[in-house]
């Protein structure tokens, strides 16, 4: 997984790919406060960012769940 992330940041930056400890300070989801837990968390800023992660996540064989920004009122 490390390999990975060290990709993933030379894609897009370290900006871009948050580390565990950043991860923790994010709630689950609106209903559970309960800190998110992730060996990364990825945010693209395009499409093709988008497009480029799941290439590289599928070349290693890693599971992509996708996250929503929390910002829906439902």
């Amino acid at each position: 997984m490390m390999d990975l992330v060290a990709e993933l940041r030379a894609l897009l930056g370290a900006d871009a790919v948050l580390e565990p400890e950043e991860i923790r300070l994010r709630a689950r989801n609106y209903w559970d406060p309960a800190p998110l837990e992730a060996r990364a968390l990825v945010r693209p800023r395009t499409t093709l960012e988008v497009s480029r992660i799941m290439a590289l996540c599928d070349a290693h064989g890693q599971t992509v769940v996708v996250h929503g920004g929390l910002t829906s009122p439902r």
